[in-house]
């Protein structure tokens, strides 16, 4: 078992500096040790979605939730798979259950809310940013998508306040 944590760690390190393909092969060992070790899959099939191989990403986010049921970022970035892939339906449901599992999940709300603009539910997504926002109060992206959201409904008072918070905290990073 210590070989296997030693592995995952590794690859979390190579997630960090922005290596997938040497992050997946850490996680590959991992895994190689542990067949059942959830954080392995679900962390491997990020680094898989970050590749853009959607297949496999959706293939070992599915493994870490059989493992796993609880695992809520697993749900997320499995929805984001299938959002990229074009299936409406799956993804809504993952970033539903990512959502129920973690209501503080900002990432959950920010996909779901992005899920709900893109299917043309502007309110939806509205709240869905707002959420993201109150779960973490320095998310740039949900203050951009929730000021972009409120200029498709001509709020503009409440757009241009928000698309100007994400640029205060653009300019901190």
């Amino acid at each position: 078992m210590h070989d296997a944590i030693e592995a995952y760690n590794r690859g979390i390190a190579f997630v960090r500096v922005g290596n997938p393909d040497s992050a997946i092969s850490a996680f590959n060992e991992a895994i190689q040790y542990d067949r059942e070790y959830a954080k392995a899959y679900c962390n491997r099939g990020t680094a898989y979605l970050e590749k853009g191989d959607l297949r496999q990403a959706i293939e070992d986010l599915s493994e870490a939730i059989r493992l796993e049921p609880r695992c809520a970022r697993a749900y997320t970035n499995r929805g984001i798979a299938h959002e990229e892939t074009g299936d409406a339906t799956k993804a809504e449901a993952d970033f539903n259950e990512a959502i129920q599992l973690d209501p503080r999940d900002a990432e959950a709300y920010y996909n779901r809310g992005s899920h709900e603009y893109l299917a043309g539910n502007v309110d939806d997504a509205i709240s869905d940013f707002s959420e993201a926002i109150r779960c973490n109060p320095v998310y740039l992206d949900a203050y951009r998508a929730r000021g972009l959201a409120y200029r498709q409904i001509s709020r503009l008072d409440r757009a241009e306040a928000d698309i100007a918070r994400a640029e205060q905290l653009r300019l901190r990073e």
